[in-house]
């Protein structure tokens, strides 16, 4: 949670006394007073201006720590979160304002641990993944309202690393590819519906390079070009109904199409 403003100053009233809390954004605690001597200790509680509460926060010696809260202005929680000496610290829970969970993971050290999960209004589960050290790690998935996945990828140090697969909504394979250090590195596959393939493209580094191949819904070839750092380099043939048989061809140089 970062503040943007010098001073922020919150107030909330205790048996008619009122008490005010400033915000020193240098060593990023809570005061007492505007000279920043005197180390705050306590609840700080902000309000939408229609009187009801924004936030709550616990406050030990100027620093955040245990459970803060953020509220819709309905009064329904948006934020339950825990602080531990100024950082997020144990479960994170975010909800819709329905009430419906919208996300749910742990922090340790204020850095994503272990699996989080990401819902739909509905309840159903959208996306689910695990971290380590705030990376997202290992497998990751996306899923379809039908509870079908959607994307099945793989992340090293939050970088998407390994087998790249997407599906249909009803688990059909559309698209398989690769990915290098968050890269696309090799062959990347596009599936028609029935499972036949539509086109592939060959990448190093995130460009495109070498022959692209097209096939109609029946997995015949009707179109090929070639990529050369990224650009269309060499002949673009387009192929008749007949197997095999060229139907037109144009050249290109450098991405530019030649006379």
């Amino acid at each position: 949670m970062r503040f943007n403003l010098l001073l922020l100053l919150c107030t909330l009233t205790i048996n008619q006394t009122v008490f005010s809390q400033y915000l020193n954004q240098d060593d990023r605690k809570m005061y007492s007073d505007t000279n920043f001597t005197i180390l705050f200790s306590g609840e700080v509680i902000s309000n939408y201006e229609s009187g009801s509460i924004k936030n709550k926060w616990k406050y030990v010696n100027g620093i955040i720590n245990g459970e803060s809260i953020l509220y819709y202005e309905s009064g329904q929680i948006l934020h339950k979160w825990n602080y531990e000496n100024g950082v997020p610290q144990g479960e994170s829970i975010q909800y819709y304002q329905s009430g419906q969970i919208k996300e749910k993971g742990t922090y340790a050290k204020g850095l994503g641990q272990g699996e989080f999960f990401y819902y739909n209004e509905n309840g159903r589960i959208k996306e689910k993944g695990t971290y380590v050290d705030g990376n997202k790690t290992g497998v990751y998935y996306e899923y379809f309202d039908n509870g079908h996945i959607y994307i099945k990828k793989s992340y090293t140090n939050g970088l998407l690393d390994g087998e790249f697969i997407q599906y249909n909504d009803l688990g059909k394979i559309e698209k398989k590819e690769i990915l290098i250090n968050g890269e696309i590195h090799g062959e990347s596959i596009i599936y028609y519906p029935s499972g036949i393939i539509r086109n592939t493209l060959s990448y190093i580094n995130g460009i495109p390079e070498g022959e692209a191949i097209f096939y109609n819904p029946k997995g015949h070839i009707f179109k090929k070009e070639t990529y050369k750092d990224g650009e269309l380099n060499g002949p673009v043939i387009i192929y008749g109904k007949k197997k095999g048989k060229i139907k037109s061809s144009v050249y290109y140089l450098n991405g530019v199409l030649q006379p």
